[in-house]
């Protein structure tokens, strides 16, 4: 009779503690399903917020690679400017503002090029970075989708379900088993992590906003003062072939001037020729008069005279003639020097007109 009433009694008291346990380990189940589902919804939001923001840094990587591929033509048509240049002749083949401005320009877009070029590393590296965290924060939800998933299938276990049964060592603890805390802390640092390259992806981008934009502000402001040294080179250049023609207007002018006085001289040179053969065979053959008719009288006085007079009017005009035929000559040096003068300008101005022409087939506009 006692053995029967401690039995009944053991089995009371066994039945109400295994209840006890029972529903606290099912309220248990569920607050562990709830943690996870929570940990699972920050690891979605944090999933969404990196799969974003790689987007964005990709899209800043197509742009920052685009930018600096699209350098290369206005590049390009610098050092094709500057190589054009070299075809400039004689006074006008100088180291000039235009080429001043055309190598700065070389040295920017160099420099942009390079700058750009290591934002897209950056940029690159960056994405890798994002991409690790995020497959960090992918593996870290599967893994809790799995474990939700196990719990969830726990939660429903009742006695009458099939799938029941004796697990012998079940209860030997896991050695690869962490603590909630570390559970927890491995999802919080994965997250955190995260953020981390989020925000460095950020700012990343805000600092490549801000290189692109200033450097855009560069190039124009570079671009303005080539072409600007380049409009005054023509300008310049143009004025000075238009003096230069000017010039040789009126050097051909005083030229031909010049040459009918020489044609001039040489004629009253000739003209004078006749009267002085006439004076010097007078006094010839006066002194063949015989004994004392060989008299030194007016005639030979004034005949003298006129040869004297005739000598000196000729030399004074062969001397005219002398310098008239110099002045002849240094118009024709300058007539020349001016020609070859004209003919360099116009090389000049062929030559920048065609770099200003190359210039404009390459539209700058902001981003480029």
């Amino acid at each position: 009779m006692q053995v029967r009433e401690a039995a009944t009694q053991l089995a009371r008291d066994t039945t109400t503690e295994l209840q006890r346990t029972q529903r606290e380990v099912q309220n248990r189940l569920t607050l562990r399903i709830d943690d996870i589902a929570t940990r699972e919804a920050d690891l979605d939001k944090c999933i969404a917020d990196t799969f974003k923001e790689i987007g964005n840094l990709q899209n800043h990587l197509d742009l920052v690679r685009s930018t600096n591929q699209s350098k290369d033509l206005p590049l390009d048509i610098t050092r094709e400017c500057m190589t054009w240049r070299q075809d400039r002749a004689g006074i006008d083949l100088v180291v000039d503002d235009v080429e001043r401005q055309l190598g700065e320009e070389e040295v920017l877009f160099e420099q942009i090029k390079s700058t750009l070029g290591r934002r897209a590393e950056d940029c690159a590296e960056q994405l890798r970075l994002l991409r690790a965290a995020h497959h960090q924060l992918e593996t870290d939800k599967t893994d809790k989708f799995t474990a939700f998933q196990i719990d969830k299938s726990c939660a429903s276990l009742e006695i009458t379900s099939r799938e029941i049964d004796h697990h012998f060592g079940s209860t030997i603890a896991n050695p690869k088993s962490v603590e909630p805390q570390d559970w927890d802390g491995y999802t919080g640092d994965n997250i955190y992590k995260a953020r981390q390259q989020i925000l460095s992806s950020e700012q990343l981008r805000e600092a490549v906003d801000a290189y692109l934009v200033q450097s855009q502000d560069s190039q124009t402001t570079q671009l303005n003062k080539t072409d600007d040294a380049f409009n005054a080179r023509l300008e310049a250049t143009a004025d000075a072939k238009r003096v230069d023609e000017q010039n040789l207007a009126k050097t051909q002018t005083e030229l031909d001037e010049q040459s009918r006085a020489i044609v001039e001289l040489q004629r009253v040179i000739d003209s004078r020729d006749a009267p002085l053969k006439v004076a010097e065979t007078r006094l010839t053959r006066r002194t063949q008069r015989p004994n004392v008719e060989l008299v030194h009288d007016p005639v030979e006085d004034i005949l003298v005279t006129e040869v004297q007079d005739t000598e000196a009017a000729l030399e004074a005009f062969r001397q005219q003639l002398g310098e008239a035929e110099a002045a002849h000559r240094a118009l024709i040096r300058a007539e020349m020097m001016l020609v070859e003068d004209i003919g360099v300008k116009t090389q000049s101005l062929t030559v920048d007109n065609r770099c200003m022409q190359r210039r404009q087939q390459f539209k700058y506009r902001a981003g480029q």
